[in-house]
């Protein structure tokens, strides 16, 4: 057994078979990953509702994660700078901040995790996601067609950033609390990034390969925390990080 998790209501199994080859076992979907991380056999997703979404989300990005890349659990715009994540809990509006950034003009890079890929002595290199994001309806009719639709939720293809980027910032939105919206430097990020940074599949090597990764991006990169009460509204916060962080 690899990991489990609750995706679209259903539960994901990874299992790591005798040969080093991976099969990902989602609803009535089954999918397999060859030894070499070279081929992945789709099983009907046009048969089962959803199953698209799970093959390009879930399963690509746990891909990336058995290649040796690592992943933050953030979406992501391009900017001059390079890919800015925006991470923060369950619920807490990142999605909504990341659609009004792409509204606005921001190509969209990743809408939920971010794989990047660690470098000796500077930024880790994000690999662009899907070109594809969830959104609630409200807000999803005006960036691009719908593909599908999940409860009360869209799932739209946009126009997206194709290439590598460096990671060049990471806003951690933090919501609740009263008082006004605010931007402040992170001095001490390294929990914030443990935090983020995906921990399955879990062994003591890549544990550690965590680790290092954090003590990187904290050392290279300039990580951000944006507080705000849940009435302060996304227009709001994407104001406050276009003219604090020079997004445009």
């Amino acid at each position: 057994l690899g990991w489990k998790a609750v995706v679209d209501g259903q539960l994901l199994t990874v299992e790591e078979g005798r040969e080093g080859d991976h099969r990902f076992v989602h609803g009535a979907s089954t999918h397999h990953l060859s030894r070499d991380g070279s081929l992945l056999l789709v099983d009907a997703p046009d048969r089962v509702p959803g199953a698209w979404r799970v093959v390009l989300d879930s399963v690509l990005f746990s891909v990336a994660l058995l290649a040796g890349r690592e992943a933050l659990h953030a979406g992501a715009v391009a900017t001059p700078d390079g890919a800015m994540a925006i991470a923060g809990g369950a619920g807490g509006g990142k999605s909504t901040l990341l659609s009004e950034l792409v509204g606005r003009g921001l190509a969209m890079f990743t809408d939920d995790i971010l794989a990047l890929e660690p470098r000796e002595r500077t930024a880790p290199l994000a690999f662009p996601g899907p070109p594809l994001m969830t959104l609630p309806a409200t807000r999803a009719t005006d960036l691009g067609d719908t593909v599908s639709e999940v409860g009360e939720e869209r799932w739209v293809a946009v126009a997206a950033n194709a290439d590598p980027l460096p990671l060049g910032s990471m806003v951690v939105l933090n919501r609740g609390g009263g008082g006004e919206a605010s931007l402040r430097r992170i001095s001490r990020p390294f929990g914030e990034l443990m935090t983020s940074l995906l921990s399955f599949p879990e062994s003591a090597p890549r544990q550690r390969r965590r680790f290092e990764l954090a003590a990187s991006i904290a050392a290279e990169v300039p990580i951000w925390e944006l507080r705000a009460d849940f009435g302060v509204p996304a227009e709001k916060l994407a104001d406050l990080v276009q003219s604090r962080l020079g997004v445009e």
